[in-house]
């Protein structure tokens, strides 16, 4: 088994397993002052959508990001969700369904897998995602190939604040274990290789550095080939 389809299989197998309870679990956050629904909205605000634009939603899980998006494309706009666990996906065409959506499409695939939708996408957006994979710039080069010239990528991670001691990146990784977690995972600089590949637009920090925004676009001299 490769290092890639490693990775998706531990991530299907993580969220399949936690899928009946992962909206509940992210409350035991709030009491940190954990605020994942700003964050979420910081991200999604950043990708400057419009009214009938096409945006996919990388690791969509249970759809937390379905309402804002909605909100943004309008009803003659696009949405596709893609996720790798069947359990998470359930969850989420609940909440479209619950929303009155039609314009959402679901798609249960390992992101590298994925023939994806073709050099047609407005935005693409990862909350909490692109850090399951050890080989994340292959996917944010592979992502940003879907978008058109203009179009924007952002992406929402936790990591370790550099100069963190050792214990403090112990205790978090043990905090988050329930949601596939591992070590390596938070040393990863995501929103760094994703602003070299892309025409940065803004970088944000949350919660002392714990959370990371970056957003960047494509434009014609980083348009992938």
């Amino acid at each position: 088994m490769s290092r890639l389809s490693a990775d998706g299989a531990f991530a299907r197998q993580v969220y399949t397993r936690i899928a009946g309870y992962y909206d509940p679990l992210l409350w035991l956050f709030v009491p940190m002052g954990v605020r994942l629904g700003r964050y979420r909205a910081a991200l999604v605000d950043g990708l400057a959508l419009a009214p009938g634009d096409t945006v996919v939603d990388l690791g969509c899980g249970t759809g937390r990001n379905l309402p804002r998006l909605a909100r943004a494309v309008g009803p003659a706009g696009r949405i596709i969700g893609v996720d790798v666990s069947a359990g998470m996906l359930e969850r989420a065409r609940r909440r479209a369904d619950a929303l009155g959506l039609d314009n959402v499409s679901l798609v249960q695939a390992d992101f590298l897998q994925w023939a994806g939708p073709g050099r047609s996408v407005d935005a693409v957006c990862a909350a909490l995602t692109l850090g399951m994979s050890g080989d994340y710039p292959v996917v944010i080069d592979r992502a940003a190939g879907w978008l058109r010239p203009g179009g924007r990528f952002g992406a929402l991670e936790m990591q370790a604040p550099e100069g963190w001691p050792a214990w403090l990146v112990r205790a978090g990784v043990a905090l988050n274990r329930v949601f596939g977690v591992r070590p390596e995972q938070i040393t990863r600089r995501v929103d760094q290789a994703l602003l070299a590949r892309l025409t940065p637009v803004y970088h944000r920090y949350y919660y002392g550095g714990v959370f990371t925004l970056a957003v960047g676009c494509v434009d014609e001299r980083t348009l992938p080939s």
